[in-house]
Parts: C-alpha cells; structure tokens; sequence
C-alpha cells in the first residue's frame, strides 16, 4: 500500500494509487543527494540524472492531479536513508517538495496527516483537534509565509519542540 520513489509514475498510475489509497514517498532529499555527490566529485551521473528528472516529472504530474489547487494527496514525508549519501528524513525534505512546486499547506499535510492515514492512525494522529495525540514544533516564523529560500533552511525557525508532552529542545 506504499511505493518507494515512483520515479517513472505518471498521470495514470498516479491517479489510480489516490483512488487505491496507495501512498508514495519519493524520497526527493535522498535522490538529490545520490545525483549532486557524484556531480560534485565529477563523477559519472547518468544513473542518478535520470532518478533526479524522472522525480521531478513524476512530483510535477502529481502536483497537477487533481481538479483544482489539490495535488495527488497520497504523498509522503519519507527518508531514502541507508548511506552517507541518503539521509535519514530531515527538514530538507520538506524544502524539495517546496522546491519542486508544492504548496507549503500541503507539504505539512504530507509530514503529518498523509503519515498518519498511511498507519490508519489519522483518527488519533496526524491533526491539530481535541483528542487527537501530537508531537509539536514551535515555529519562530509561520512556515506556509516563508519564502522558498527561508524554506531551505527550516531549522532556523525552530523555536522549541514537544513531543509525548514534554518540551524536548528550545532554541537558545
């Protein structure tokens, strides 16, 4: 009910997976780094050049799914961790789906509710409402006003984070 990537995806499968309920976690961070190291190091890219065009025409057709300002609503905050070059899931994330067009109200749904609906969690988890159970992030500056290069660098905007309860970590 999970698909890693769909680099190669279009309109159709797309469409298909959202009427499934299949969710799909593209790991956009992990795929810019497997292509921008070896690019870096003017080493060979052509494999990685094509995960890197092939997500991106993918993420752009989901972008434009649905009638309307709705993507395909089954995208996922998900990691391509397992090296050095693929992370585990960090804010950079949520920067690349930016990066790629998606709309900031969005990319928080794919990091928060879309998790929660991928676990059958979403009746407890995922939203900000009474009874429903969350991990918060304070935000110095809301995040859906940044602009895309404040977007780069989330972390900078972290003022404090909860999580079961307890206050975890306050910027100094």
């Amino acid at each position: 009910d999970s698909i890693e990537h769909g680099i190669e995806a279009e309109r159709d499968e797309l469409f298909q997976m959202q009427k499934r309920n299949i969710f799909l976690g593209p790991t956009l961070e992990g795929l810019w780094c497997r292509f921008a190291d070896p690019r870096k190091n003017k080493q060979e890219t052509k494999a990685a050049s094509y995960e890197w065009s092939g997500i991106g025409r993918m993420f752009s057709a989901g972008l434009r799914l649905n009638a309307g300002p709705r993507p395909f609503g089954n995208f996922l905050f998900s990691s391509d961790a397992g090296s050095h070059l693929t992370p585990h899931a960090s804010l950079k994330e949520l920067y690349f789906m930016r990066k790629l067009g998606m709309r900031p109200a969005d990319v928080f749904a794919a990091a928060t509710l879309n998790g929660a609906r991928y676990l059958r969690l979403h009746h407890k988890y995922g939203l900000m409402e009474p009874g429903y159970k969350a991990d918060l992030i304070f935000w110095e500056k809301n995040p859906l006003g940044l602009s895309l290069k404040e977007w780069q660098h989330l972390e900078k905007f972290i003022g404090a984070v909860m999580m079961d309860g307890k206050i975890v970590h306050v910027r100094n």
